[in-house]
């Protein structure tokens, strides 16, 4: 599910496709930020520098956070890329109106599911669609296995990405790359060295985490209690013999996600969610946490942190939301652990309830950064903001099956009634929505996440397991 892939890279792979840890910090780095009052952001129509004709931006349906794109102004036009013959024709007809869909084919065999960015470019027609319509930008977020691909066809369509720059993008993807960023601008991370096998020894003590450098989450992550845990890994064919690793001492304290928004002249700090976990480190969703779980001293820890590293990201030129995931150690101490410089699980409810990240339009905001004058200094910065936000997303993970059938697509309230299928209406409290883009009959030969509850109720307690409302919903949708 293109949805999917996209929310899921900053933690794990879904096979392939697209639904599917200490460095105290220092003073090493400070960039300046405007004090002065907050300024109401102009409508992107209003800005001088916005072309005569309003702009033309494609997205992805399947992706949702595009659905929850509002408030742009005049200056823009948006269409909605929908794949002939799937389910998601089927369940955005039901709300979207026609004139901003437009229709492309998928070749034979491909489906939304089992397709990622790069097969749906490649092996479809919308190349031709993008040209037809005049497409001038594409709403959209890159993985590492797509960047090179797309960046030539964005280039020979000349079209501009709204998301972050290629390249940069590419660069933070890369774990060696990432903590060798943090160590020069010295922002908090677990110890660490690089290790090879039989090349580079493992000096750390204790347990350890090992990472390939430009794996996505899960995938490719190893927790390990010594150089024995890396042979057995290394028997069986997981660890490669050929290549760097990213080794770094385990640290204890709770496992949290933020939104860092980087934009033309703001910083802004989103509220903060728990990464939530199963059986076997099974990712199962996140959880939104209100400001009151965080006491004084973590709050101005990690208000410090961030807003460094927000700074750090912006002298480079970043520009767009990067998801930093952080373990919140003893002592109210944050530890980085990666920064994902895309769209993240947590994004729609970021674009749906401003209150979330400042009462700031984050879409718009994107937009108005690719727009706009890339102003380098002087921004303002919003720290992270006070809510009581308990909110959720809960993934469908499956094993290997074939599906039958599924619950309808969209909008459900806290009795699990079914609303409408139009999931922008979300509201802030007692609502859900869920989604999959599977096919009936789809086959799956190995495990997987096909489908996603975002919701407005907790479906987690604060300690990351699934509470009583979460466990009933997941009864009702699994697939």
């Amino acid at each position: 599910m293109a949805h999917a892939k996209i929310k899921n890279i900053n933690r794990r792979v879904y096979s392939g496709r697209i639904f599917s840890q200490s460095r105290p910090g220092g003073t090493g780095y400070s960039p300046l930020f405007d004090s002065s009052a907050r300024k109401q952001i102009p409508p992107l129509a209003d800005l001088q520098h916005w072309p005569a004709s309003p702009i033309k931006i494609g997205v992805f349906p399947n992706d949702l956070d595009s659905l929850m794109l509002c408030g742009l102004g005049s200056g823009y036009e948006i269409f909605y890329f929908v794949a002939a013959g799937t389910p998601e024709e089927a369940w955005v007809k039901k709300f979207l109106p026609q004139k901003q869909q437009l229709s492309y084919r998928l070749a034979r065999g491909r489906t939304i599911e089992n397709s990622s960015y790069t097969q749906i470019f490649g092996q479809s027609d919308l190349k031709r669609v993008i040209k037809a319509n005049g497409i001038d930008a594409i709403f959209l977020t890159v993985n590492t296995e797509d960047a090179a691909y797309l960046k030539k066809i964005f280039r020979q369509l000349k079209v501009k990405l709204i998301g972050v720059d290629f390249n940069l993008s590419q660069k933070f993807e890369n774990k060696i790359w990432f903590d060798n960023f943090c160590r020069r601008y010295q922002l908090p991370t677990p110890k660490s060295q690089i290790w090879r096998w039989q090349k580079k020894p493992l000096t750390l003590p204790g347990k350890i985490v090992l990472q390939e450098p430009e794996s996505m989450g899960a995938e490719g992550t190893f927790f390990c209690q010594g150089e024995n845990d890396i042979k057995r890994l290394v028997k069986a064919g997981r660890v490669k013999t050929s290549q760097d690793y990213l080794a770094r001492q385990f640290v204890i304290g709770t496992p949290l996600g933020i939104t860092v928004l980087i934009a033309q002249d703001q910083i802004a700090l989103s509220a903060m969610r728990r990464q939530c976990y199963g059986a076997d480190r099974v990712f199962l969703g996140i959880q939104w946490l209100p400001q009151k779980y965080f006491s004084p001293a973590e709050l101005a820890a990690i208000n410090a942190v961030f807003k460094k590293t927000a700074g750090a990201l912006a002298g480079l030129g970043y520009r767009g939301l990067a998801n930093i995931d952080f373990i919140l150690g003893k002592g109210a101490r944050p530890y980085i652990i990666e920064c994902n410089p895309r769209l993240s699980l947590a994004t729609n409810q970021v674009f749906k309830f401003p209150f979330l990240i400042n009462q700031l339009n984050a879409g718009q905001l994107m937009v108005q950064s690719v727009y706009g004058k890339n102003q380098k200094s002087n921004f303002k910065f919003y720290p992270v903001p006070k809510t009581d936000y308990a909110g959720s997303v809960l993934e469908i993970n499956i094993p290997p099956k074939t599906i039958a059938s599924h619950q309808p697509l969209g909008l459900y309230n806290q009795k699990m009634k079914f609303l409408t299928a139009d999931i922008r209406q979300l509201a802030a409290k007692n609502q859900f929505y869920f989604i999959t883009f599977v096919s009936d009959g789809e086959k799956f030969k190995n495990p997987d996440t096909i489908g996603q509850v975002v919701s407005s109720l907790p479906l987690f307690d604060f300690n990351g397991r699934l509470n009583f409302a979460g466990k009933k919903i997941l009864k009702k949708f699994k697939l």
